[in-house]
């Protein structure tokens, strides 16, 4: 979803929007093409970018002792930040990877927060933005704490099926806990089923 769009859907911005705040909003946000492969924040790194996934899937990832461990995948009409380095400006826990060719639009922290002083109406979308990704962050927490190898997938399956379609089992398996060849064995089971 164009990120235009994704403003205009909002019944925070939509109904007697002014079109002057929109027209700044567009104006300070700042336009990335990714290929497949390219990094979009380092671990390590201090970010103070807010970003919008337009087109493509990106991967979080964290390195831990040598091995890639996937954190999570963000798609388009999603927005991603490496949280903690973005609101305490510290070094960031992951690394963006796009697993695909992206569009992706970023804002610096100081202008999205001076939006949100201006307009009581772009509060109220960032206010709903954030929920809708804490409710994320909650069934992650749910999937990788409290759920087997077997029903982490089906909780992947169930809620976020085009996950995977996109996303190699390597990454799957990662983000699972799991190595490749099991998860295979898994994916197998439900198949026959």
């Amino acid at each position: 979803m164009k990120l235009l769009d994704r403003f205009s859907a909002s019944p925070y911005m939509k109904n007697k929007f002014d079109t002057r705040i929109l027209n700044q909003i567009m104006g300070l946000i700042f336009a990335v093409k990714l290929k497949k492969g390219d990094i979009l924040v380092y671990e390590g790194e201090v970010c103070d970018k807010m970003f919008y996934i337009e087109k493509g899937l990106l991967r979080l990832f964290s390195e831990k002792n040598g091995v890639e461990v996937s954190t999570w995948f963000v798609q388009e009409g999603q927005f991603v930040s490496p949280i903690n380095s973005f609101q305490k400006e510290i070094p960031s826990h992951e690394t963006m990877e796009a697993l695909e060719d992206c569009v992706v639009y970023g804002i610096r922290k100081k202008l999205y927060l001076q939006l949100i002083g201006m307009s009581n109406r772009f509060a109220m979308f960032s206010i709903v933005e954030l929920m809708q990704n804490l409710c994320e962050f909650q069934n992650q927490t749910i999937l990788l704490r409290t759920l087997n190898s077997e029903q982490k997938y089906l909780f992947l399956k169930d809620n976020y099926p085009a996950l995977l379609d996109r996303v190699s089992q390597k990454h799957i398996a990662s983000f699972l806990g799991v190595e490749v060849t099991y998860l295979s064995k898994v994916i197998k089971k439900f198949k026959e089923k």
